[in-house]
């Protein structure tokens, strides 16, 4: 990968009985660099499917320091 490339690594996680699914795909190669639990292939397709039609959002928002919520 180009040294000039900005990469970001984005996580998905859910909780199970005994801890975490979880899952993190770098962008911008949509490569999934873990893979923890009992996450479908279709789970996982669904994921980088969400990142590829959303990919400057989470670019932007990544630059920002994320979203920040208030009550």
């Amino acid at each position: 990968m180009d040294n000039d490339q900005e990469c970001i690594d984005v996580h998905f996680e859910r909780p199970t009985e005994s801890g975490f699914d979880s899952v993190r795909i770098k962008l911008p190669t949509y490569e999934v660099t873990v893979w923890e639990g009992n996450y479908t292939d279709e789970e996982i397709d669904f994921f980088i499917q969400v990142l590829k039609n959303s990919c400057d959002l989470f670019y932007k928002y990544a630059k920002e320091g994320g979203l920040k919520f208030t009550k």
